[in-house]
């Protein structure tokens, strides 16, 4: 094996052994209860995600401000945050950055800091002095947001002035007529349409645009299929574009720049065997890190582990509730926080926890199968490395099937981490509620 192989191996061993090191820091502060090794353990069946998200802010603060819930309320005086008391459940988790997370969010009132909103509708009706960080299906801005606004979702639609920049991911995006964006927007979105104003510059990647309103800078997108620039349009600078399409620019829009179009680059790529000696190397090394790293979980970690892939047979059905939760709502609260100063120390916490679990994940499963295969071994550690074995092999041979069907081993590894990852969550919740 040449040096540079071998040098890009090495990252394999330190990996292990950091993830081993916050794998028993993860576990160390509660013990297995006796009930969770037991056929009779019963498991909450709630599945509320707006909870399970709480649940994870939770370690920063205890504070609860005129919470939903009758028995978490508090008598706490919030004049120093609020003008108004919000109707919503809301969890401060830091001094100046509040939590909201439910199914359906109406937010009212007037908060004088950063507010970040997870849920399935979410009506932003309240003023916001600081950032706003939402994410849900459904999402409108119908009240002023002094800060930044970020936002993630199926549907975004706003109706108010954003007093600085505008930054979105979705699948359908409106600025309606009225509506100022104070500084740059960028926009990455399946359609967009802007009737409202943008006074910096418009940029991302569109698949169909249709810009009615005014821009007090350049247009700038990486990649759009289609652009139609109608005859309200105003573009104070230049309109430059990647597509496979001229844009439609009606006469009458209003161009103070040039149209600057380029066709999409398509580099061509030389065809070669992903069957080679070095793939095949890193596939068992791969695999024998698993291994090496399973046996030792269940050395220092040996009833916890039995725990989790108890829940994991009795429990499954709850367990991928509560893992397809984490998997979607950790990452969005931990990349919500990255662009907010005081949120970088919560974030890069919440990166290495949520990979540690996402790494022990693939062992539990593997324990998990081995039970299953073979019911009457009682060598648990001989389980885990024919569980992980055929674990592993199934979704490297599923994930080598030639494009567009390759998704199947992606898929297969997803539905197995999200299973555990559900179990190593209750789990924790399970040694939480006991402890209260």
């Amino acid at each position: 094996m040449k040096m540079k192989e071998f040098r890009e191996a090495l990252p394999l061993l330190f990996t292990f052994g950091a993830v081993l090191v916050v794998s028993v820091l993860f576990f160390s502060f509660s013990k297995a209860d006796a009930a969770l090794l037991t056929d009779d353990f019963s498991a909450d069946q709630e599945t509320a995600t707006g909870q399970l998200a709480a649940q994870l802010a939770k370690p920063a603060s205890e504070e609860v401000i005129n919470s939903g819930f009758p028995e978490l309320e508090k008598n706490i005086d919030t004049t120093s945050f609020l003008d108004e008391t919000p109707n919503i459940s809301t969890l401060k988790i830091y001094e100046d950055v509040y939590f909201v997370a439910s199914e359906t969010i109406d937010v009212t009132g007037h908060f004088k800091s950063d507010v970040i909103v997870i849920g399935n509708n979410v009506t932003i009706n309240g003023i916001v002095d600081g950032d706003l960080m939402a994410v849900g299906a459904n999402v409108t801005i119908n009240a002023p947001v002094d800060g930044d606004l970020r936002v993630g979702g199926n549907n975004v639609i706003i109706n108010e002035d954003i007093n600085r920049s505008l930054t979105v991911a979705a699948g359908k995006v409106t600025l309606k007529k009225g509506a100022v964006i104070s500084r740059d927007a960028i926009i990455q979105a399946g359609d967009l349409t802007l009737n409202g104003v943008i006074n910096g510059k418009l940029s991302g990647s569109i698949g169909n645009a249709t810009i009615n309103g005014t821009i007090g800078n350049d247009v700038y997108f990486q990649s759009v299929n289609n652009l139609i620039i109608n005859e309200t349009a105003k573009i104070s600078g230049d309109v430059l574009y990647s597509s496979a399409n001229h844009a439609t620019i009606d006469p009458a829009a209003h161009i103070n720049g040039t149209e600057s179009y380029s066709p999409p680059l398509v580099e061509p790529k030389e065809q070669k065997s992903r069957f080679t000696v070095w793939f095949f190397l890193r596939k068992i090394i791969s695999l024998l890190g698993y291994i090496m790293l399973g046996v030792v979980v269940l050395v220092v970690l040996k009833e916890k582990s039995l725990a989790v892939k108890k829940l994991m047979l009795s429990k499954a059905g709850i367990c991928f509730a509560w893992g397809f939760g984490y998997v979607v709502i950790v990452p969005l609260i931990i990349a919500m926080l990255l662009f907010s100063l005081i949120g970088i120390p919560l974030s890069i916490l919440g990166v290495l926890i949520f990979g540690t679990t996402v790494f022990l994940a693939k062992i539990y499963v593997g324990l998990a199968i081995g039970k299953i295969i073979l019911p009457k071994q009682k060598n648990i550690y001989l389980s885990m490395v024919v569980g992980i074995t055929i674990f592993y092999l199934i979704t490297t041979i599923l994930g080598s099937i030639p494009f567009p069907y390759n998704f199947i081993g992606t898929f297969v590894n997803a539905l197995g981490i999200i299973w555990a990852t559900g179990a190593i969550v209750l789990f924790l919740k399970s040694k939480y509620g006991s402890s209260k």
